[in-house]
């Protein structure tokens, strides 16, 4: 992709980003965000249809940033693919994207439950299906893996953000507790 194209872009996101900082999404006019980015509401249009678009390319940054983590962990300390090492590296993996990444900021501007849910469940899909035919193993469960999937995302996300009065190395401590306990639970068995 041209360079100028990618700069323009990566104006739009900085300036949703910076202004969610002050106010709700809703609240936010592709006017402002255009004016914030130093460019016009046609170029805006060229690579955008709308606010919500921009949207989904923030989480696609989020995305690219969780996996690229995930890899990296997987590969530094989990080489035999354990299964409790694979859920508490995808914990590491989306709590420093988080901790790293202004876009969460996008989260609170309106229904967790929308954008992020399918946000999350494609990723974990994603990640899911290349951790599978990476080390040539299925996971079994006695349930259907979109449900899991489901109580899984909305789990963690409830259970990271649950207590704000934690310490985010607490969080992190439990959260890859409970990840451990659920990957060592009789929901999953290798077949």
């Amino acid at each position: 992709m041209d360079k100028r194209i990618l700069k323009t872009k990566r104006a739009l996101k900085d300036a949703l980003l910076k202004l969610l900082k002050e106010k709700s999404l809703e609240s936010i006019s592709t006017t402002e965000i255009c004016q914030e980015a130093l460019t016009s509401r046609n170029t805006f249009y060229n690579y955008y249809s709308d606010k919500y678009a921009l949207v989904q390319d923030c989480f696609a940054d989020l995305e690219a940033d969780v996996a690229k983590r995930f890899e990296s962990y997987q590969s530094e300390n989990n080489p035999g693919g354990s299964l409790t090492l694979t859920f508490q590296n995808l914990v590491d993996a989306l709590m420093d994207a988080e901790g790293s990444y202004d876009g969460t900021r996008i989260l609170s501007s309106f229904d967790p439950g929308s954008m992020y849910f399918r946000f999350m469940m494609q990723g974990l899909a994603k990640l899911e299906a290349k951790y599978e035919l990476r080390n040539n193993s299925m996971l079994t469960s006695g349930y259907d893996y979109k449900q899991l999937n489901a109580f899984v995302v909305l789990g963690v996300y409830g259970f990271i953000h649950g207590n704000p009065t934690l310490s985010k190395e607490e969080i992190r401590t439990r959260t890859k507790r409970l990840a451990a306990d659920l990957a060592e639970s009789r929901i999953f068995a290798k077949h």
